[in-house]
């Protein structure tokens, strides 16, 4: 539980710092300020299905110590992606079902900079669906260990197959 009560110039204040429902960005996940009794909040996290919030953060803590299994096996700090920013997506990426090539290129702050692909891409940019990252992290939870590796990284994922590696050609774009 948090209190809501901060020390100030020698006195407590009983005014919230925190307002009750906030959503606050924890790396690669959201979670939301609940009142439990006044003057304390207790932290919710979303769900993995999208569907509305739940007590705890058992999910937001799994997905950034896998996110941060893989930059460290691969010798990198993390570089998370927030809820709030966007990703590039073509069809095939929310249906699953397909392999998904991943790159990611130096972009604008409220971009991810992941680019990701199915066989279904047609090789047009103008055809990627531009969405808030949130709907492939509750479309496609499969892909999350991978999108907090660095510029300049890729990965390729199939029913079969994975595979993570450093291109020096799209880091330095």
């Amino acid at each position: 539980m948090l209190h809501t009560s901060a020390k100030r110039s020698g006195q407590y204040s009983t005014k919230p710092t925190i307002k009750a429902e906030q959503t606050i960005s924890y790396h690669s996940w959201i979670l939301k300020f609940t009142v439990s009794q006044e003057p304390y909040y207790d932290l919710w996290e979303a769900e993995d299905s999208g569907n509305g919030y739940t007590e705890g953060l058992d999910i937001a803590v799994s997905i950034i110590r896998s996110q941060d299994e893989v930059c460290d096996n691969l010798g990198r700090t993390p570089w998370y992606p927030l809820f709030s920013q966007k990703i590039a997506i073509s069809q095939g990426v929310y249906e699953g079902g397909y392999a998904v090539n991943a790159v990611r290129y130096p972009s604008e702050e409220y971009m991810t900079s992941w680019y990701l692909t199915t066989d279904l891409y047609d090789g047009n940019v103008q055809s990627l669906m531009v969405v808030h990252y949130y709907h492939v992290a509750f479309n496609r939870p499969d892909l999350l260990k991978y999108l907090a590796l660095p510029f300049g990284f890729r990965f390729y994922v199939s029913a079969t197959e994975i595979e993570v590696w450093y291109d020096d050609n799209v880091a330095n774009i």
